[in-house]
């Protein structure tokens, strides 16, 4: 009886270590799939994330290119750069230094110099213009 007992007992922990086996192995299988899975994704963020920086590359010298034409002063390009981020014209004056009066004063040649009538529009010429650019391709 007792070696019958220990013979049920091995085979029982030998159907539970095939079972144990077999089920490692499919993890095994589904942990390569998955990092299969995750190497992919992992490529596709990282060419997404280039293509992203490069886009904003081009948008930041098609900025340039325009405040030059526009003939800005390096003073009003670094300020037209900081309206075009969102800042308000007393967050400009602090970061730079100036008066809100001179931020403002200088605001307002950047405007006259683009033809614009003011701070959205300045925001919805580049805006529109990457529309453009992207229609083009």
């Amino acid at each position: 009886v007792h070696l019958l007992m220990n013979l049920i007992f091995a085979g029982l922990a030998l159907i539970g270590l095939t079972a144990l086996f077999w089920q490692i192995k499919y993890k095994d299988k589904e942990i390569r799939q998955l990092s299969g899975d995750l190497a992919l994704v992992t490529q596709t963020l990282a060419q997404k994330e280039a293509s992203a920086a490069k886009l904003m590359g081009d948008l930041a010298v098609i900025i340039h290119r325009q405040f030059d034409q526009w003939l800005l002063s390096d003073a009003e390009k670094e300020i037209a750069l900081l309206l075009l981020k969102g800042l308000s014209l007393e967050e400009i004056a602090v970061i730079r230094g100036r008066s809100e009066k001179t931020v403002r004063q200088q605001a307002s040649h950047i405007y006259n110099k683009a033809g614009l009538e003011g701070r959205h529009s300045l925001s919805a010429y580049f805006f529109e213009d990457l529309l453009q650019f992207d229609k083009l391709k």
